[in-house]
């Protein structure tokens, strides 16, 4: 047999026959994907009054994930209590960490965005009130938690953008201001610029004055 001039390096014997890896390209699905991509990727389902939260019945196998009825909570809010019906949510790395059962916890979400439905009677927030959650749990019809871990959105803002605010925006600040202090003049290497809490520090460099233009030129150079 003439040779193919190709050297396949990986291969294993299984019952007398060698096995290679191959990855074929599906032109038809690629078709179905471009068409109907949406449609098979996103569905609509009304939760309507329904209180459900996201969990995962198997860690590692991602076709697990599935709600179920939360556990009830007492009808009484605190006084610095507020309800908000969620209306978007956001992703983040912990919780593709979480479902793939590589860190101890099983609660997902860190950030949502969503309408205030109930509030405590010391309260500074109204009812029907836009707002942004960083709270723990957040993959949830209903998330309750203290106002202090709430902030107000414009009606401008889209709840799908405002959602993913939170947990990029609180960890970049807390480690540039909070931990590390940085004052004028100073430099910083920001590894992984291109990822959200990246992008988010760079931002807060350029906001605060604290990184100057020459030096957000060389770290966005060296990503």
């Amino acid at each position: 047999m003439p040779s193919s001039g190709y050297y396949e390096s990986k291969y294993i014997e299984q019952d007398g026959m060698l096995h290679t890896r191959r990855i074929s390209e599906d032109a038809q699905l690629n078709v179905n994907i471009r068409e109907n991509g949406k449609s098979m990727i996103e569905r609509d389902i009304q939760f309507k009054d329904a209180n459900l939260c996201l969990t995962i019945k198997t860690p590692g196998l991602l076709d697990s994930l599935h709600f179920i009825q939360a556990s009830p909570q007492p009808s009484q809010l605190s006084p610095t209590e507020v309800e908000v019906r969620v209306k978007a949510v956001g992703v983040n790395f912990k919780d593709c960490l979480v479902v793939l059962g590589r860190v101890s916890d099983d609660t997902l979400g860190t950030e949502c965005s969503g309408i205030i439905e109930r509030i405590g009677n010391s309260s500074h927030f109204q009812v029907g009130d836009r707002v942004v959650v960083s709270a723990l749990d957040t993959y949830r019809s209903v998330v309750r938690c203290n106002e202090m871990l709430v902030a107000g959105i414009s009606d401008d803002v889209p709840f799908k953008e405002a959602a993913k605010l939170p947990t990029n925006y609180i960890t970049a600040y807390h480690a540039l201001v909070e931990l590390g202090r940085i004052a004028m003049g100073e430099s910083v290497l920001i590894r992984g610029g291109a990822g959200g809490t990246g992008q988010v520090a760079i931002c807060e460099g350029q906001h605060t004055g604290r990184i100057g233009t020459r030096e957000m030129n060389r770290m966005l150079a060296d990503v």
